[in-house]
């Protein structure tokens, strides 16, 4: 079946003054489509943060993708290379390291081409993800239909036109703040202007994509959660889409992942919920526990010895008073301003960004238990000063890492996605059909005509869920 696909190329690549000066006579079967896409598969790489090759402004190119809808693709890499299109840097290292590929010169304009081309659904060569990936399982998505079919609705609208305005006027600013830097290295300018660049080829990736009505959905086997274009956009971008001509409101978990972890420290929660359990009446029925997540991820009999250690010091660890400290902070969705405040008073420790600040945290809570011991590392420095804080917290922490440090990252986001995805979302377009819904990882975001409603069913589910009602910030994306 012949579908049409928007591709990008270099706005100065003339193809058909290249055709007629270089006929392809080396390429059996020449098609002027297939040459196209595959020189677009290039840019396309090139917005791909995996597909970037060390900064060096090679990409590596999907093989078996390209395979599927261009039996010969090699012919025609190797055509693009004879002709001066492309370069390679000719490394390549069976089972380690693929070819890098970019065009040939500077090129900042790429001009958008449609196409026709055989498509077939995505991902049916890479075999099925395993726990503990980023790969995207496209067949996942099938059952959360509910979600998805809501990127079909003629009222979602993006004004591809203005963001590809600011795409351009950002991309600008941020080269002109870097050429104006005279302190930083050779080795950070490249790898800065790398940066700037993929988010700029992405940003354009998806304007096309959304353009042509060709909407992608996965889920990844890490935490499970919905990939789709509202994920893989910049938050800044949002503002572009509408509803029915409104902006959309998101509705956000404030700190959500530290706020989750509370479950792990109610013993209830080990146990599946609703199935002759005694602890819970007919009211305050749940739909989670820490066993149906250990059982989501594959991993019950394999951390079977983690799970009952958890389970036992959820009784020690709840009655201590840091933990009481730390549920009150992330109930009231001050954690990480909190966590700033005690590095500043009492350890002088100071960030300049947010996301800085952010980011330390992750590496307080998830790095290795062996990085505590490290001497003259001021990550390993962090993490002692997290465990002074908060020392039940950093105990649990540690317990569920024992045995695999990956463990408590995919444990607390598969309960973020099993919570918004499979419990509240579902339970919306079952009462509430007509509500639509767009997921971004910890947060929903809805038209304003039913943010009230999606906000109460998100408090009802999370504190009967988590044990605890969460702090939920809205924002108009505008």
């Amino acid at each position: 079946m012949k579908t049409k696909l928007i591709i990008r190329i270099p706005a100065n690549l003339d193809m058909d003054g290249l055709l007629s000066e270089r006929p392809p006579l080396s390429i059996n079967k020449f098609n002027k489509n297939h040459l196209l896409f595959i020189a677009g598969q290039v840019f396309e790489s090139m917005s791909n943060k995996d597909g970037n090759m060390k900064n060096t402004g090679f990409v590596k190119l999907k093989a078996l993708y390209m395979k599927s809808k261009v039996r010969n693709y090699n012919q025609y890499l190797s055509y693009l290379i004879d002709a001066k299109v492309l370069e390679s840097d000719g490394r390549y290292i069976n089972g380690y390291e693929a070819k890098g590929y970019k065009f040939v010169g500077q090129c900042e304009e790429y001009s958008r081409v449609t196409i026709e081309l055989d498509i077939r659904k995505p991902n049916a060569d890479n075999g099925k993800p395993k726990f503990g990936t980023d790969k995207l399982d496209y067949g996942l998505t099938e059952q959360l239909d509910y979600l998805t079919k809501w990127f079909a609705d003629e009222r979602l609208r993006l004004d591809s036109g203005a963001m590809m305005v600011e795409l351009e006027s950002n991309r600008r600013k941020q080269l002109d703040i870097l050429n104006d830097e005279v302190l930083v290295s050779e080795t950070e300018k490249v790898k800065r202007l790398s940066s700037i660049k993929r988010k700029y080829h992405r940003g354009l990736h998806i304007v096309d994509r959304i353009d042509r009505g060709v909407f992608v959905f996965g889920v990844d086997r890490k935490g499970f959660r919905l990939h789709t274009v509202l994920t893989a956009i910049n938050r800044d971008y949002r503002k572009f889409f509408t509803f029915d001509g409104k902006p959309l409101i998101s509705l956000d978990i404030k700190n959500c992942q530290p706020y989750l972890a509370l479950c792990l420290f109610n013993s209830s929660f080990y146990f599946n919920p609703n199935k002759n359990n005694e602890l819970e009446n007919e009211n305050n029925k749940r739909e989670m526990s820490i066993r149906e997540i250990f059982f989501i991820l594959n991993i019950f009999y394999y951390h079977n010895n983690t799970y009952s250690l958890m389970w036992r010091k959820s009784f020690e660890l709840r009655v201590r008073q840091d933990f009481n400290s730390y549920m009150e902070i992330v109930t009231a969705g001050v954690f990480y301003d909190e966590i700033e405040k005690k590095l500043l008073s009492e350890f002088g420790r100071k960030f300049n960004e947010r996301q800085e600040l952010k980011d330390n945290v992750l590496l307080m809570m998830y790095s290795k238990n062996g990085y505590y011991w490290q001497k003259n590392n001021e990550g390993a420095e962090l993490k002692r000063q997290f465990k002074k804080m908060f020392p039940s917290i950093y105990e649990m922490f540690a317990t569920a890492k024992m045995k695999d440090y990956t463990l408590l990252p995919c444990l607390l986001q598969t309960i973020e996605s099993h919570l918004i995805l499979r419990v509240i979302c579902k339970r919306i377009s079952r009462e509430r059909p007509d509500v639509p819904l767009y997921t971004v990882h910890d947060s929903i975001a809805t038209n304003e005509e039913n943010k009230d409603y999606v906000l109460s069913v998100m408090t009802e589910e999370l504190e009967r869920n988590v044990g605890f009602a969460p702090k939920i910030k809205e924002e108009v994306w505008e």
